[in-house]
């Protein structure tokens, strides 16, 4: 914190690529990860495998992802990327999974691509809350459009 306040740059990187908010977020530091939001931090920033700090919020506990989710959501004013709602369904979190429905759902509904994809996930789960909340977003006659794509 006294180093981003004296001018560090909070998206310097390890030689693997990784940035403090990568190291944040795999640890669940929550006001951490505050603090490098508010003064800087990309949360969209890929480490040497293509991974981004999002890329790490599943793996925390869901209590814990869904505040993190939230925090990068709220600090940094943009949408999580597309591709987390299946790791989300992986993991079983279904908390998260509303959260980002709620945030998503205009462009679940206007990306058949993604929503035939998401679709197909969910159907694959064996918990049926993740179809469940699908059907209730989507009108039962518009998947129709989505099971061809």
């Amino acid at each position: 914190m006294k180093f981003l306040k004296l001018g560090s740059n909070p998206n310097s990187q390890l030689s693997n690529g990784n940035t403090c908010l990568h190291l944040s977020t795999i640890n669940g530091h929550i006001e951490c990860i505050r603090h490098l939001l508010k003064f800087g931090g990309n949360p969209f920033l890929e480490n040497n495998l293509g991974l981004t700090p999002w890329n790490n919020l599943s793996q925390l506990n869901e209590t814990i992802e869904l505040e993190c989710l939230q925090l990068f959501v709220d600090l940094n004013q943009s949408l999580p990327p597309v591709d987390l709602i299946f790791d989300v369904i992986e993991h079983d979190h279904i908390n998260t999974y509303d959260y980002l429905l709620s945030i998503t759902h205009e462009e679940l509904k206007s990306n058949p691509s993604y929503c035939s994809r998401l679709l197909r996930t969910a159907l694959r789960s064996s918990n049926t809350y993740f179809l469940e909340r699908l059907f209730a977003m989507i009108p039962r006659q518009d998947f129709a459009q989505f099971i061809n794509h």
